[in-house]
């Protein structure tokens, strides 16, 4: 199986210099200058359009293509976790586990109602202390030893739909933000934190519950910028402005995201049922924005976003520059080879970040590239692209591609 690593080498990158572990620098120099919340301004923000290059964050990229055969057919990542240098790729309903090549090695456990089955993959925890592995399901963790074996499950009371690993090794729920009708005064929470044998630990409260009128339609989704930076977890509570971090068990406001008068209408009222006044009425919710998720790196902070319930839009904020840039191409412009744009999908804590994309988006983006042009300015890096991209299958499974 081979994976095809380009490394960019410039004489000078204003940002973009590595520490001595690969991944980007040091936390800025700047942190204890910023002034928290920080404050984005996101209402004009079709009007920042612009463009990034890859090479300011990165100086490295490498193409991994998730081996293809009957026991592991993937038509779509869902999540990527790093575990005893291995990958482990879900598809949403099933776990499958591939070396550092892409080389197919296993499926882990399977569909079913047993302590060690699963009905889909809401969440995979690798224990980098004692290289356990914890797989999240409906309502249930499942904990494998080093060797993929069985230990133990364990089950959970309330809904979740995103998990992450807390600094002290404690699992953290989020809980959708359900909206109330107006006079419900239940406490109801955002986050729920869980230990390794699925008792509560700690409850944060929602504190800005949604409400809406009986006659008006709600809108809810269980995306929302949920995430480890700086090992601190921030959290956006869906349909609100403001991003917090934990800080000593309280949420401690992180950066407003303010769209303004472009800010999605999450409970929107219909004048009747009638398909033309229903139409009207979706119509305008595609002028709105939603945001979806954010990651965030040393240097950048990624935002994804919406138009309506399924156009998404990408943009980035320059933690040095204060600059918001509503990307044009939707992509991190790749000047390191010439080959694929990128956007990460997830950012490791180490701050490698990760984009999943098919074979046939892949080699449909390299082919469709002025060939002549490409080799003149990229030389050897995009010729090896190429012929990655030439070489695949359009029904292969997706590859993997990391940046750091």
């Amino acid at each position: 199986m081979k994976i095809y690593h380009i490394i960019f080498i410039a004489l000078v990158l204003s940002f973009g210099c590595k520490g001595g572990s690969g991944s980007e620098s040091a936390h800025t120099d700047t942190e204890e200058a910023i002034e928290y919340p920080i404050y984005l301004n996101l209402e004009n923000i079709t009007q920042m359009e612009g463009e990034t290059l890859l090479s300011t964050v990165v100086s490295e990229i490498t193409y991994i293509p998730l081996e293809t055969n009957n026991n592991s057919l993937i038509r779509k990542v869902d999540r990527v976790a790093e575990w005893k240098n291995n990958f482990l790729v879900s598809d949403f309903f099933n776990l499958y586990l591939f070396d550092k090549t892409g080389k197919y090695l296993r499926r882990v456990s399977q569909s079913g109602n047993g302590p060690a089955d699963f009905r889909y993959v809401n969440g995979i925890i690798p224990d980098s202390v004692t290289d356990a592995l914890y797989l999240f399901t409906s309502y249930k963790f499942i904990k494998f030893d080093e060797n993929v074996k069985f230990i133990e499950s364990h089950s959970f009371e309330g809904y979740h739909s995103r998990i992450l690993s807390t600094p002290d090794k404690n699992f953290l729920l989020y809980v959708p933000n359900q909206t109330r009708i107006f006079g419900d005064t239940t406490i109801v929470n955002s986050l729920i934190e869980i230990d390794t044998l699925g008792n509560v630990v700690r409850e944060y409260r929602n504190n800005s519950p949604r409400y809406m009128d009986v006659n008006k339609v709600d809108i809810t989704t269980g995306m929302i910028p949920f995430y480890i930076y700086n090992n601190q977890v921030h959290f956006q509570e869906f349909g609100n402005d403001t991003l917090f971090r934990i800080q000593d068990n309280t949420f401690m406001p992180y950066m407003i995201l303010d769209l303004g008068k472009m800010k999605m209408d999450y409970s929107p009222e219909f004048p009747s049922n009638n398909m033309d006044d229903v139409n009207k009425v979706m119509e305008r919710l595609k002028t709105k924005l939603m945001i979806v998720t954010a990651f965030e790196s040393d240097h950048l902070f990624y935002l994804v976003l919406s138009w309506g319930m399924d156009k998404r839009v990408y943009a980035t904020y320059n933690k040095k520059s204060k600059k918001v840039t509503f990307l044009d191409t939707n992509k991190l412009t790749n000047d390191i080879d010439g080959g694929v744009s990128f956007f990460p999908n997830q950012i490791e804590p180490t701050g490698e970040m990760i984009m999943y994309k098919s074979a046939e988006e892949f080699k449909e983006e390299v082919l469709s590239k002025d060939y002549n042009q490409q080799k003149a300015k990229y030389g050897e890096r995009f010729e090896k692209v190429y012929q990655f991209a030439n070489s695949l299958q359009e029904d292969d499974n997706p590859i993997l591609i990391i940046a750091k």
